[in-house]
């Protein structure tokens, strides 16, 4: 029905140009923007490497807990999240889980101190 309309009728040929032109004009840079300000790494792990060695620790019952700074301009950051490492095979293959709780510095110090922590000594 719509090849049959776009041969004959003038008014079908104009809609169906505009419609293209709209997509080409706004949903392409609509698109690519997206993937500009989310991005399109599926590696998880390069926002790890913003936490400082000397203040990352796991504790118990699959906790960790740490310090980052996004940069030079950014001020420090605390954490409390939980952490899995469901599978490492010699860095070939590294599957885990980690999820990020922004807290205040009191409260990263206090569960510091109340709870069995270990500082991490190898980092990836």
């Amino acid at each position: 029905m719509c090849s049959l309309g776009f041969k004959n009728s003038l008014v079908t040929k104009i809609i169906s140009i505009v419609i293209i032109l709209v997509l080409f004009l706004f949903l392409l840079p609509l698109t690519f923007l997206f993937l500009l300000i989310f991005g399109t790494n599926l590696n998880e792990e390069s926002d790890r490497k913003a936490i400082y060695k000397e203040h990352h620790y796991y504790c118990q019952n699959h906790y960790e807990v740490y310090t980052y700074s996004l940069g030079a301009m950014d001020s420090f950051h605390y954490s409390i999240g939980k952490y899995y490492e469901i599978l490492n095979m010699n860095g070939v293959l590294y599957i885990s889980y980690h999820e990020r709780n922004e807290v205040s510095k009191e409260k990263y110090e206090h569960y510091l101190k109340n709870h069995k922590c270990k500082l991490v000594e190898k980092f990836y």
